[in-house]
């Protein structure tokens, strides 16, 4: 079974910088744009050089969640 890749997407917003997690490479994300559905959740603060994604750093995202359900 083939690893999931998950990274983080630093993205500019209107409401300000924004750190997605997602599923998707960064290329593709950036070149055709990134759905609600793709972004896992968001950090509620930039990850420090080596730290990894925590629970309490994680909110997740509830358009990823419902189609999550959906499709199961």
């Amino acid at each position: 079974m083939a690893e999931l890749a998950i990274s983080v997407l630093c993205v500019k917003t209107v409401e300000g910088e924004r750190h997605y997690v997602t599923c998707l490479p960064e290329k593709r994300a950036f070149a055709r744009g990134l759905p609600p559905e793709a972004i896992l959740g968001t950090l509620v603060r930039p990850l420090q050089p080596g730290e990894a994604i925590a629970p309490a750093l994680f909110a997740r995202n509830p358009a990823f969640v419902q189609g999550a359900a959906l499709s199961s």
